[in-house]
């Protein structure tokens, strides 16, 4: 289920990003972001995530916690159900680049839709990038960097 190319997909509205709709586009490819650091973390921690996009000009990119792993691409509705939209944080462009960067607490015991989860080894960090801008608009997802808990 790599390929997502030519179907029809749903933008999200999670995390800020606006406005949502059918939409018929290709699936970025998406890099996994950079978290410092990832193991042995405490609650309530923040972490440093880095993220450059697969395509330029997001309008809004914010990194959020999970209870597990997220493939990488563009949103369905039911992607995100395992992220705790409380945790997330807005990523800032780096000055001179493509790439975003900020910071986000991590938390032990999370509240996604899926159901509550407490981290130990199974969590992980995604970006989420809405592309309101675009024609058709569209969000996508970078993928996930586990994170584990002291």
């Amino acid at each position: 289920m790599t390929d997502k190319r030519g179907r029809l997909v749903k933008a999200s509205a999670a995390f800020g990003a606006a406005g949502a709709g059918v939409v018929l586009t290709a699936a970025p490819a998406a890099a996994a972001p950079m978290v410092t650091p990832t193991t042995g973390l405490h609650d309530g921690q923040s972490v440093s995530v880095t993220w450059g996009p697969s395509v330029g000009g997001p309008t809004y990119v914010s990194a959020v916690e999970c209870s597990g792993p997220v493939p990488a691409g563009i949103i369905f509705g039911p992607t995100l159900d395992q992220c705790d939209g409380s945790t997330g944080s807005q990523l800032s462009q780096v000055r001179g680049s493509g790439s975003y960067q900020g910071n986000i607490l991590v938390r032990k015991s999370i509240a996604p839709p899926s159901g509550a989860v407490t981290c130990t080894n199974q969590c992980s960090i995604v970006v989420v990038a809405s592309y309101a801008n675009q024609t058709p608009p569209f969000a996508e997802v970078s993928g996930s960097v586990p994170i584990t808990f002291k």
